[in-house]
């Protein structure tokens, strides 16, 4: 008989502050670590064939995958696993309740659903057999990095969850012009909204930075607005550049960085 468990540590977390909120029983923070992180009673003679798998890199946008951890009672008892927890809802396990008895092996399968993850993942799988149902017999663990999925047309560039046209823009300016605005199209490829502003010392005076819409939801589309206040531009400069860091979305400051390019149609310095 199998038997698909899927309990994690953090819907009971979610549970227990939802209960809070509502006036109900207070679950006391040791009690709530204990149940994300649950102290490991090792059963002598259980030996698995590997505990820890690593998936290597899943798109957030593929099917679930499994991967197969083989138990063996190599002690003199027969063995029964009667639940399995893990960290996170996104792993479940299969597994047979029959009893194992002395020298005999089973399967637990753990499958892992990359859906709504980001990044560098690594989930835990609680064994908890009959001879130690308060906690559990065993601890095994996934490792996977989880990438954005598909590309959208029209947006080459990603950065975290933002999908943009392009990562630079050049401005061709007139002596006279007051002002200059340049456009970046982006797309929200992730699960939750994005409130995007450049980060305070990387975006000199003469530049401003915002989005329209002011935040992106998900799905949706919108521009990042680059505005150039040409008067405020170093009067001894006939071109230039800046860089703006991004704020706002996931990934290391040079892969949130825009590159603004500007130069003068004719000589600005008499």
């Amino acid at each position: 008989m199998k038997r698909t468990l899927g309990i994690s540590a953090a819907a009971l977390l979610l549970f227990s502050a939802a209960a809070s909120a509502q006036g109900g029983i207070i679950v006391p923070r040791h009690v709530l670590d204990s149940i994300a992180n649950p102290p490991v009673d090792t059963l002598p003679g259980l030996v698995f064939d590997r505990e820890a798998a690593d998936l290597g890199e899943l798109r957030d946008d593929s099917a679930p995958v499994s991967v197969i951890f083989l138990l063996t009672n190599c002690g003199n008892e027969p063995v029964s696993v009667r639940r399995i927890s893990t960290s996170c809802g996104c792993t479940t396990a299969v597994h047979d309740t029959l009893g194992i008895t002395p020298g005999a092996s089973t399967e637990i399968r753990v499958f892992y659903n990359p859906k709504g993850q980001s990044g560098v993942q690594t989930r835990k799988i609680y064994i908890y057999t009959d001879r130690s149902p308060l906690h559990p017999s065993a601890a095994l663990s996934l490792r996977v990095n989880v990438v954005p999925g598909a590309v959208p047309q029209g947006f080459p560039v990603v950065i975290g969850s933002l999908a943009c046209s392009r990562r630079s823009v050049s401005f061709s300016l007139a002596p006279s012009q007051a002002r200059a605005v340049e456009r970046i199209s982006c797309r929200n490829i992730g699960k939750s909204p994005l409130r995007l502003t450049a980060m305070d010392g990387f975006c000199p005076a003469w530049l401003s930075f915002r989005t329209e819409p002011e935040t992106i939801a998900p799905g949706g589309e919108g521009d990042i607005v680059l505005s150039l206040k040409v008067p405020e531009l170093p009067a001894e400069r006939q071109s230039g550049s800046a860089a703006v860091v991004v704020v706002g979305v996931e990934g290391r400051p040079s892969q949130r960085t825009f590159e603004v390019y500007y130069e003068f149609e004719k000589n600005r310095i008499q």
